[in-house]
Formats: structure tokens, sequence, C-alpha cells
């Protein structure tokens, strides 16, 4: 669904102003900041963000991919020191309280994927203004727009960690692909390897946020973690004007119905449903 063709509202139902209008430059600040830790902090093959004084915070899939390495190598569980495991309990108590909020206000790979999005779009490239707008359903037919390909990724991370001995996924993992070169030489990556962004970069030409959507193993780590997460979810506001028209999965960037949605483990709390409802009709619950 195009935006011109999105409902309108009706009365004094329109987008509250204030905070709701600014929201996207609010998560691009944080967006850009974030990249900048992550070029400047990032360490290890599994990506670690070093806090100081032994404490840190760990991506939990490449912890798991370390843990199956390493449980098939001569130096057995060895590999995994106590920072990786603090790193990982810090990590996983973030995803509690904030569910999938990295996804869209601090991943690396989702800004630079943002930005070459919004550079298409001012520069009016035609085939990126003329893709289709999918609704995002995992239970689609498609064998490329599936939802679970994100898990059939993550499985074959750890399987192929398990035929290496090496946390296999982090040899092309897009995060350490921005990250790995700036740490190691302040410069990024130079080779094959740094084709990974603009591959994943040319993916949004069909679907905004096709590589997170669809086949992000670090998204998919995230969505599951996300299930114990009981803060900050869209919720319809039943006291305003606002029809079930199913403008939320045009909106959302995981195609989630915020008027049908029960879990919402996939939402990445960007806040787009809120910000751009045409009916002002969602609303944010702290629980």
């Amino acid at each position: 669904m195009q935006a011109e063709n999105l409902p309108k509202p009706h009365g004094n139902s329109g987008r509250p102003h204030g905070l709701r209008t600014r929201i996207r430059t609010v998560r691009w600040v944080s967006q850009l900041v974030f990249l900048a830790l992550f070029l400047i902090l990032v360490t290890g093959t599994v990506c670690t963000v070093m806090l100081g004084r032994g404490i840190a915070i760990t991506e939990p899939f490449g912890v798991l991919q370390a843990i199956v390495a390493g449980s098939t190598s001569s130096q057995s569980l060895s590999v995994m020191t106590g920072t990786l495991v603090i790193g990982v309990i810090v990590f996983v108590a973030v995803v509690v309280l904030v569910g999938r909020a990295f996804c869209a206000w601090a991943c690396p790979v989702g800004t630079t994927i943002d930005a070459i999005d919004t550079a298409l779009q001012r520069l009016k490239f035609k085939p990126l203004l003329a893709r289709g707008q999918r609704n995002g359903n995992d239970s689609s037919s498609s064998l490329l727009r599936n939802g679970m390909n994100k898990y059939g990724v993550m499985a074959a991370g750890l399987t192929g960690s398990a035929l290496v001995k090496f946390p296999v996924w982090c040899a092309f993992c897009p995060v350490g692909t921005l990250c790995r070169g700036a740490v190691a030489g302040a410069e990024l990556s130079i080779g094959a390897e740094i084709l990974v962004i603009p591959a994943v970069g040319a993916m949004s030409l069909g679907e905004k946020r096709f590589w997170c959507r669809y086949l992000c193993p670090v998204g998919g780590a995230l969505t599951i973690l996300s299930r114990l997460n009981p803060f900050i979810k869209p919720r319809i506001r039943q006291d305003g004007p606002h029809k079930d028209c199913g403008v939320c999965k045009t909106i959302c960037p995981e195609g989630i119905d915020v008027c049908s949605e029960k879990s919402f483990a996939r939402c990445t709390k960007c806040l787009d449903c809120y910000a751009k409802c045409p009916f002002g009709a969602v609303r944010i619950g702290v629980l």
C-alpha cells in the first residue's frame, strides 16, 4: 500500500503533534550515536562491548556459536570466559526490559540500511519508490519472504560452527563487518567481506528492511528472547476513532498488525505505528 493511498483520518483524529512528530529524529540520533560507539568499542570475534572492570555486553548468538564450536574442539568450553558469560547475561537482561529495541535504535546494520533507504528515496530512485509494500506476514507462502528463514540461518550458523570449530556466522555477520576492521586498524575491512554491506542494503530495494525481517539470525535470537519482554508494547486505543484498516502492517518495518498481534515478540519498539497511524489510534503501553 503506497503512502498516498493510506486511509485519511477523520475530524480531529489525525496524528498529534509533539513527540510523535519527532520520533524519527530522536531515533536517527540514537542510531548514529550507537553506530559511532560500535565502531569504537566493539571487540573480539564475537561482538562484545567492553564497559570496563570485566563488565561487557555480548551478543548471545555469537556466544551460542562459540559454545557449539568449543564443545566440538579439543579446547572444549574453555572458549567461554567469565567476561562472555557476564556479557550475555547483561544482554539478555536488556532484551527482557526493552525487547528488540536494539534492532530499531542501535543496530549498526539497521542504521546503514535506513540511511541507504532514505538516500535513495530523496534521490527519487524509481525501483525503490515503486517497490511493493508487503504486510510481512510470517505465514507468507513465499520461500524468500518467510519469517522462519532467520531461524534457518541460525541453524546453519550453529551447524557450521560445530563443523569448523569456529563461530562461522561471525565471519559473515554485517555487524562484524562494519566493526571488525574499525577495531583492528581504524579502517573498514577490505575485500570480499565488505560486499556484505551493499548486498544487505540492496535487499531493501524490494522491501523495506528485508534482511532484518526475514534473514538476520541475531534478530531471530532476539525475537525468541523478546517473548520474555512484558514492557513497552503498542496497543490500539479503545476510546479513539480508528479502523481495523491494516495500515499498521504497512507502517511497521516488521509487518506487525497491531490490531490483532498478541505477543509482540517481533516488535522492535521503533514506534513508527504510534507516530504514523493516520487515526492516532495507537498508544504505547508500559505493560
